[in-house]
């Protein structure tokens, strides 16, 4: 639904360091979220604050729910893309199963975002934007692309993930439109600081919009149809 426009910010927590990926976990009433130079997956919860839900998390950064239950999670250090799972309490139970890394055996560059599609495909972004250090803190890996940054397709084979849409410069979030039909796709560059629209499987990217100020990052459909950036 829309936010009225008098609807206050309601500051949750604060005190981190760069946060991304936020996922609501419905039956426990949680939130997790990634803080990247933190190397860790927070989460919040009514009534109890944040703790951590997984330390050492391989910097993860997007973050979304599987149908089957797991918290598929796109990791820089790794260069993968994972599902985690999720004990009856909410926790992380401990395991961690890898659903892509490479390209035909080729590495992938840093797994950015990721989504569930409702027939079950998961698709997620491949950027570059893991190999990074700031303030002295390494956000990724040290290593040069291996290949283009597409938006991918999980395959039965880890090591092989399909190529899902490609030409756009530096796809990050991913979101399906309110009726599944339609994909959306960030360039967070600032290059191009552009949304655009993939209309069917194996069409071409097309430009939305420009952003005027910034780069677009994470992209979501609300329950109106409305598309938040």
């Amino acid at each position: 639904q829309q936010i009225p426009s008098f609807e206050p910010v309601v500051r949750l927590a604060t005190g981190f360091s760069f946060l991304e990926g936020p996922v609501w976990l419905e039956e426990h009433q949680a939130l997790l979220f990634t803080d990247i130079p933190g190397n860790s997956i927070l989460r919040w919860r009514h009534n109890f604050g944040v703790d951590t839900w997984l330390a050492a998390s391989h910097f993860a950064i997007g973050l979304t729910r599987g149908s089957d239950g797991s918290v598929l999670c796109c990791e820089h250090v790794t260069r993968s893309l994972t599902a985690l799972g999720v004990a009856t309490d909410g926790s992380h139970d401990g395991t961690r199963s890898v659903l892509a890394r490479a390209v035909s055996g080729v590495p992938l560059n840093s797994t950015n975002d990721v989504i569930e599609c409702p027939d079950g495909k998961i698709l997620f972004t491949d950027p570059a934007f893991g190999i990074r250090e700031e303030n002295g803190e390494l956000f990724g890996y040290e290593q040069a692309m291996e290949r283009p940054c597409d938006v991918l397709l999980v395959t039965d084979d880890p090591d092989d993930a399909a190529v899902h849409v490609t030409g756009i410069h530096r796809p990050n979030g991913l979101c399906l439109s309110l009726e599944g039909e339609f994909l959306y796709v960030t360039d967070s560059s600032t290059r191009f600081h552009s949304v655009f629209v993939v209309r069917s499987a194996g069409a071409a990217p097309e430009h939305l919009w420009t952003m005027p100020v910034g780069v677009p990052d994470g992209i979501i459909t609300n329950s109106s149809g409305h598309i938040w950036v």
